[in-house]
């Protein structure tokens, strides 16, 4: 968990705010104190289960859906419902707009990108939805986009 001046910028609130609410938060079991100097742990309540994610997977092609099949799983199996988009980034274009109005209209927590130019996930971080990021996955890719939109 980020410190108290850091939370007290992240959140742009005084450092008074942080620690009244920090305070508030241990009070109630949440957070422990782990001694001057050291940050605080976050406690789930017993029996707590974290939120499942929807989570989009953008790739290249939809060749690669099958490549990334290990990291659907892994997902399903952390309780998330991932889900390709019906379209790629080819059939975008690796188009910046084409790319974020995908991702503004579909319903999903977080995105995973595979593959996409600098410019797509540049571009991606300007805007509210900030893809992880899978590269090297098929150095191709760009190339492939550029072709298709001759």
């Amino acid at each position: 968990m980020p410190g108290q001046k850091q939370l007290a910028k992240l959140l742009g609130v005084s450092g008074q705010t942080v620690e009244l609410a920090l305070g508030l938060l241990e009070k109630d079991g949440i957070l422990v104190g782990q001694g001057t100097g050291r940050r605080r742990k976050i406690v789930l309540p017993e029996g707590h289960t974290p939120p499942a994610l929807r989570v989009g997977i953008l790739v290249c092609d939809s060749a690669d859906q099958d490549f990334i099949v290990d990291l659907r799983h892994l997902l399903e199996r952390a309780g998330h419902v991932p889900f390709f988009p019906d379209k790629t980034l080819i059939d975008l274009g690796m188009d910046v707009r084409r790319v974020s109005r995908l991702v503004q209209k579909t319903k999903a927590d977080a995105w995973v990108v595979v593959s996409a130019s600098r410019e797509v996930l540049n571009g991606s971080r300007r805007r509210r939805h900030r893809p992880s990021r899978c590269s090297g996955v098929r150095k191709d890719c760009r190339s492939r986009a550029r072709n298709r939109t001759r």
